[in-house]
């Protein structure tokens, strides 16, 4: 599958295009095929790596520290694949689950968006309304 990731902080130039492995989904899980996906002022701050300017330069200089592990890594962020809102169709279910099938339409906010294919927890799912498109949703 194709895949937006990134190893370092900075612009966005940071961002490189990749081969991956597609992911199977966890017994609680589901498999989608991500057809949309937001930018936000999450991503953005999130790859940066720097609070927003929006703060206080001196506090600024003290929270992006802090905001780099809420991210999960000071150096480097451990989440490789960046992007949190989706909406796609399901392709493949986990073993538990029985309330979603393959081909249903899903939306919903999750890590690792910017990917061709996403497993995300089925708690986190929201059916797309019939009358919506996946770029609506």
């Amino acid at each position: 599958m194709k895949a937006i990731v990134y190893t370092k902080y900075g612009p966005p130039t940071v961002f490189e295009l990749v081969e991956l492995e597609r992911p199977q989904p966890k017994d609680d899980e589901v498999l989608i095929r991500n057809y949309g996906s937001s930018i936000n002022t999450v991503d953005i701050v999130a790859r940066s790596g720097k609070a927003p300017k929006v703060i206080f330069w001196g506090a600024r200089q003290l929270i992006s520290p802090f905001l780099r592990l809420s991210f999960g890594g000071l150096r480097k962020p451990k989440q490789k694949i960046p992007g949190c809102g989706f909406a796609g169709e399901i392709v493949s279910v986990g073993k538990e689950e029985s309330d979603w099938k393959v081909g249903d339409h899903v939306y919903g906010y999750y890590k690792g968006a910017y990917s061709e294919y996403m497993t995300v927890p089925t708690k986190l799912l929201a059916k797309i309304p019939a009358k919506l498109s996946f770029l609506e949703a």
